[in-house]
């Protein structure tokens, strides 16, 4: 998701200060920044909510479906602090 928006974004952003309409460009970039954020929260929350059975549908077995859990909480708490500098 990131790539579509960063690409489209880039293009849109490039293009504007060569036609002279700065404003266009900082109204994009606030626009894409929050898409991304809201994109970002909404997924972190619905793998955490989902986690097991998005787990189970790739094979995941009762034994071992402590430690992705582990895992991923650490990756996403990881996530947001990199994202916030």
């Amino acid at each position: 998701m990131g790539i579509f928006l960063g690409t489209g974004g880039a293009s849109i952003i490039s293009h504007a200060p060569g036609v002279r309409d700065n404003e266009k460009a900082e109204k994009v970039l606030g626009n894409l920044f929050t898409l991304n954020l809201i994109i970002g929260v909404f997924l972190t929350v619905f793998c955490l909510h989902y986690l097991d059975p998005i787990l189970r549908i790739f094979g995941a077995t009762a034994g071992v479906l402590c430690f992705p859990g582990l895992c991923f909480s650490g990756y996403t708490g990881f996530s947001k602090k990199v994202s916030i500098l």
